[in-house]
């Protein structure tokens, strides 16, 4: 069986999202792709994900509960979950390791939280571009506490990536994947 997927997109909660990347958006842009499978993945947030997956239960579509993480070295992790009240769980801990820092709207734009018929329910105030106080390592062990699956995001990039940041794959986290970017061919795992 093919199945077609997904597993990295930002919503309009993102920096690097835009406002018109709502759960609608997205979840009916997969099924005209001809997605199977995707993951909502926000950087270092989560509140989009209920509305996406509230969304795609009148479609054809799974949504996997997921955030983007970056660490307090700068490298992204994709953290994707089985249930939303584990990346719930996960979230609580990324919340804790914040710096608080304001967003800048006129800079990084608004980071909108909405509802499932994409009405903006809130905004999150402190900046989501930034790093985490999460080292690599706790990083990782924190998603698979909480019952998740994690894999160095777009390896390769020379922004935010695990080999340009570190150099390398740190010893002992045992990745299974990784997901690799190419500028021509969409994302590739």
């Amino acid at each position: 069986m093919k199945v077609y997927y997904d597993l990295h997109i930002h919503s309009c909660l993102s920096p690097c999202g835009d406002n018109e990347m709502t759960p609608n958006n997205i979840v009916n842009m997969a099924m005209i792709k001809g997605l199977d499978v995707i993951a909502v993945a926000d950087h270092n947030a989560s509140q989009n994900v209920k509305a996406a997956m509230a969304v795609a239960k009148k479609r054809d579509v799974l949504v996997i509960p997921a955030m983007e993480l970056q660490t307090s070295e700068e490298v992204h992790l994709l953290c994707l979950f089985r249930k939303l009240s584990d990346l719930e769980s996960f979230q609580e801990i990324v919340d804790s390791h914040l710096l608080g820092i304001p967003n800048n709207v006129k800079k990084f734009g608004e980071q909108i939280i909405m509802d499932h018929e994409d009405e903006p329910i809130g905004n999150i105030d402190h900046a989501l571009i930034f790093s985490t106080t999460l080292s690599f390592e706790k990083a990782v062990a924190g998603v698979r506490a909480c019952g998740g699956f994690v894999l160095p995001a777009h390896i390769n990039r020379q922004s935010n990536g695990v080999l340009a940041v570190l150099g390398f794959i740190p010893e002992g986290v045992n990745f299974t994947t990784v997901e690799v970017s190419n500028d021509d061919l969409g994302t590739r795992f």
